[in-house]
């Protein structure tokens, strides 16, 4: 995740803190672009699918949970777009494993969608800590045409 977008766009205006941002990985889980975007009709963000066998690796941020009030905001949780969901995530710098929240939407799916680039940049941005690999993993999604691309010249 965007330290700048979480921490603050997000985060640091509404009083809230991020006390570490470390590499996590989520096991049992993969990621998907299948939940269609509050924001930008046609495109996808991000969600999280059991999927034995499979990991997804992302920033674990230290959070209060006033912190996770307001992103609960973003990720509209009350208007049922994501819920919260307890996940047991590996510290990879300690081969430790902790108890996390992170956000899985279950309605309204759509496997057809793509994220928009500004969207996965916002995953890159978390290339610092993220492994190589998975990194040009991010790079190597399609992603669905701006709208900007479709205006005729």
């Amino acid at each position: 995740m965007d330290p700048a977008r979480l921490i603050d766009a997000r985060l640091a205006p509404a009083g809230a803190a991020c006390y570490e941002r470390v590499l996590g990985r989520l096991d049992d889980w993969a990621l998907t672009f299948d939940k269609p975007s509050a924001y930008f009709p046609g495109a996808a963000a991000a969600n999280l699918v059991e999927s034995r066998g499979a990991h997804v690796f992302g920033t674990l941020n230290r959070i209060s949970g006033h912190g996770l009030n307001v992103l609960d905001h973003y990720e509209n949780v009350a208007s049922g777009q994501y819920e919260r969901v307890i996940a047991r995530v590996l510290r990879p710098e300690n081969n430790e494993y902790i108890i996390a929240t992170t956000y899985v939407a279950r309605n309204n799916l759509d496997s057809q969608l793509k994220p928009r680039l500004a969207y996965l940049n916002h995953l890159l941005a978390g290339s610092d800590i993220l492994p190589e690999a998975y990194v040009e993993r991010l790079k190597s999604l399609p992603v669905c045409v701006e709208v900007a691309d479709r205006l005729p010249a």
